[in-house]
């Protein structure tokens, strides 16, 4: 069995989430006046020119190989059904071999994020790594940091020159590029880092969700129990690249309409998950997949509403309030 395909399994099978996302911490401001009728009410975003009809994006999850195909084009149909966008696995697999992009779905109709490492935009030449957009009509550019996932399956890792790859695959395509963590969060040194090396937009994937620590080192049988929460919380994480000017998507234990909308009352654009995707697929198909995201749009919807807000753009401006260990955070580190 193929490392990827052993991901998989320890993903699915096994408790590979961890840890306290901290958006029990955010409480939205309670309208009981909100001057709506709830038919009013409009979830529809532009993200990079295209229409989304929720400001919702599946997160990566798996690719390159016939299984990890197969569930991806159950998402992929969930997606286009519902109207919200969705990022590939990493394809790492189909840069190492050609022959593997037939196990990475392309649809015209999803806004498709394609998705690579830190450590292969340093190993592989630039004109490549902009194939992997055109090669499957993908919309943007997701390239992912992973530092502790790569010590759990490798053992090191080499991030030295990332900063100035990412400028330099920034000036040399139109299409966005997206910087995305892989469940340890970002935080606003790093924010700076990515603003100044020119990228669109930046997905936080805090702690709270999938720990790709445990799910690593379930696969490699390491010992990760002193490493387990290791990061920044979501809520924490949104709070700390709140000040800058890209596009912000919100991920890491997002399980509920109710938790997005607080994402985007924080700041977010979008929010994501993958994990909740990926179990309601392969336990009951594209029907199933579909379900969860209409729960996850009734609860959006239910928020805005008892927060007075007629769009995604009123939800953004929603007031709200931070306890305990997150209301510390913020002021420790002086981003309230």
């Amino acid at each position: 069995m193929e490392d990827k395909e052993k991901q998989l399994d320890v993903t699915i099978n096994e408790d590979v989430e961890y840890g306290n996302t901290l958006l029990s911490s955010v409480v939205l401001v309670h309208n009981s006046m909100p001057e709506l009728n709830f038919d009013e009410i409009t979830t529809e975003v532009n993200f990079f020119g295209k229409i989304l009809k929720l400001p919702v994006v599946i997160s990566a999850i798996t690719g390159g190989f016939e299984r990890g195909y197969k569930v991806m084009k159950d998402i992929f149909e969930v997606a286009k059904e519902c109207g919200i966008a969705v990022s590939l696995g990493s394809q790492k697999l189909m840069l190492e071999d050609e022959e593997r992009k037939k196990f990475y779905p392309s649809d015209r109709d999803v806004f498709t994020i394609a998705n690579i490492g830190a450590e292969e935009i340093l190993k592989y030449p630039i004109e490549d790594i902009g194939n992997l957009v055109y090669s499957l009509n993908a919309n943007a550019l997701s390239i992912h940091l992973n530092p502790a996932q790569e010590l759990f399956y490798k053992g090191k890792a080499n991030y030295r020159g990332v900063a100035l790859r990412l400028q330099e695959i920034k000036r040399s395509f139109d299409f966005p590029v997206i910087v995305k963590e892989t469940g340890c969060g970002i935080s606003k040194e790093c924010a700076k880092i990515l603003y100044c090396a020119g990228v669109d937009c930046v997905d936080i994937s805090g702690v709270g969700g999938t720990s790709w620590i445990i799910a690593q080192a379930k696969a490699s049988q390491k010992r990760y129990s002193p490493f387990l929460g290791w990061g920044i919380p979501t809520a924490a994480s949104l709070i700390e690249i709140r000040r800058f000017s890209f596009k912000k998507i919100a991920s890491g234990g997002i399980r509920t309409g109710v938790d997005g909308a607080k994402c985007i009352a924080l700041g977010a654009d979008l929010f994501g998950f993958a994990l909740p995707m990926l179990k309601s697929v392969v336990k009951g198909g594209v029907k199933e997949g579909i379900r969860y995201i209409e729960e996850i749009e009734r609860e959006l919807r239910y928020t805005m509403f008892l927060t007075g807000s007629r769009d995604i753009y009123e939800l953004k401006k929603v007031k709200f309030v931070l306890l305990g260990d997150l209301y510390n955070w913020a002021i420790q580190r002086a981003n309230i």
